[in-house]
């Protein structure tokens, strides 16, 4: 991350350039996704969900070593799903360990053992959950360019409360997938919206890194 160089399979497909708009972090973990869109694309507006509070303190950190870039990244500490109210949330405390990132909403099946998650000290709390069609609608945001989705096993729900915002605006979605059940749950959502999905990376299996691209926006899609 401090090189710039991680995911890089994701700064191998997105756009050169995005018209003004919005873009979407959901599981901004401590922010690295969110910092550099904002500095590839000067003239959008970065929004970052991030509800484990730990990683908010570090992602809040990391803004003020750059406040030129923070001035155009929102940042809501809550989780997105196919339901708004309060959740239970499992997730740990530890940032230096990476075990931070693996935090997950209690309504979904995580993508590890449940041993692993006692071992590594994980913890029950609530946190709040909206809709991000409610939010767009709420917000009045402009056009959604790009979205990257990483929820540990949410990854539907978070599609199924966007379902108005994917077919307003067609945004690329990078996604990370945590299981084959919910691959096959993203494709049954967005292959009838006139998606196309691509695999950008294998992590281990069963859990991988996707793209996916409307119809519409294919061309500008490549680099």
């Amino acid at each position: 991350m401090v090189e710039g160089s991680y995911d890089p399979y994701i700064w191998e497909v997105v756009p050169k350039e995005l018209p003004a708009g919005v873009i979407l972090d959901v599981g901004a973990h401590i922010g690295y996704h969110s910092m550099a869109f904002a500095a590839l694309y000067p003239g959008c507006e970065v929004i970052a969900f991030e509800p484990n509070p730990a990683n908010l303190e570090r992602l809040q950190a990391m803004l003020e070593l750059e406040p030129e870039l923070a001035e155009r990244i929102k940042v809501l500490p809550i989780a997105l799903s196919d339901s708004a109210g309060e959740m239970e949330f499992e997730a740990s405390t530890n940032v230096d360990d990476q075990t931070s990132s693996g935090g997950y909403l209690g309504s979904v099946k995580p993508p590890l053992e449940t041993a692993v998650y006692e071992r590594a000290g994980f913890t029950t709390s609530k946190v709040l959950c909206e809709r991000l069609d409610d939010l767009v609608e709420r917000e009045g945001w402009r056009a959604v360019h790009l979205m990257k989705i990483d929820v540990e096993g949410a990854e539907a729900l978070v599609l199924q409360g966007a379902r108005g915002l994917l077919q307003r605006d067609h945004p690329h979605l990078l996604i990370e997938i945590h299981s084959a059940a919910r691959m096959m749950e993203v494709m049954k959502l967005l292959q009838p919206m006139g998606y196309a999905i691509d695999l950008l990376h294998e992590d281990r299996p069963g859990r991988c890194f996707i793209q996916a691209v409307h119809a519409n926006g294919r061309t500008t899609a490549a680099v």
